[in-house]
């Protein structure tokens, strides 16, 4: 059985979270994801439980009463990391799924054993995105076109560490910066052209994703 919440469990307000001051990156992450119109928590860096984090109308509310989740009959409370990841799934028959067995890498097979090995008598077999990212990653134009026969190709993560001097990204989800503000890269940093006093370095920018475009402009002034 799964252990934990869902997300919609607690957007129900059904749930309540810890307040965990370490991980203040996942709780904001998953905030963000619920309401792009929440505001950030601030970690002041000890692991000391503070408060519980309610949904109400989509944005949290934070309380350290008892009392009140009593009150608003939320008797459950879980930590960030109970959280249960919705994840995005697609299926394949069986059959099919061994005839794409026969052409793509070592890797790939093997990865494909296990879900085989995990699923002995289903019929029918879920792919998560995570694998198929994966294949479409490796896949060559021939294999690229055999796996579209069957699925969907993921929708991939623009990271901003993947900006070039030059191009700005919108914010669409991760941690470290606000969703729908712009990072524009210079050489030796990002910058939030929305807060210019917020900036990165090209080593905390791995979990901000978004969409980029290039500034041709920008460029040549940079």
């Amino acid at each position: 059985m799964k252990k934990g919440f869902t997300k919609k469990e607690i957007l129900d307000g059904k749930v309540a979270i810890w307040w965990n001051d370490l991980q203040a990156e996942e709780i904001n992450s998953f905030f963000k994801e619920c309401n792009p119109s929440n505001l950030t928590i601030n970690s002041s860096g000890t692991t000391t439980y503070k408060y519980y984090f309610v949904f109400k109308n989509g944005f949290y509310t934070c309380t350290n009463s008892v009392e009140y989740l009593t009150k608003n009959g939320i008797n459950k409370v879980c930590t960030i990391d109970e959280l249960i990841k919705e994840e995005v799934m697609q299926t394949i028959s069986r059959e099919n799924l061994k005839n794409i067995y026969q052409n793509v890498c070592i890797e790939l097979q093997n990865k494909i054993d296990d879900i085989l090995r995990n699923n002995k008598f289903d019929s029918i077999i879920k792919i998560d995105d995570d694998l198929l990212k994966l294949a479409f990653k490796h896949a060559n134009q021939e294999q690229t076109k055999m796996l579209l026969k069957y699925f969907t190709q993921p929708k991939a993560n623009f990271q901003a560490k993947d900006l070039k001097a030059g191009e700005i990204m919108k914010v669409t989800g991760g941690v470290g910066g606000q969703i729908g503000s712009h990072i524009l890269r210079t050489y030796d940093r990002l910058v939030c052209i929305e807060n210019p006093y917020m900036t990165w370095d090209n080593i905390s920018t791995n979990s901000i994703e978004g969409t980029s475009t290039v500034n041709k402009n920008l460029r040549k002034i940079l």
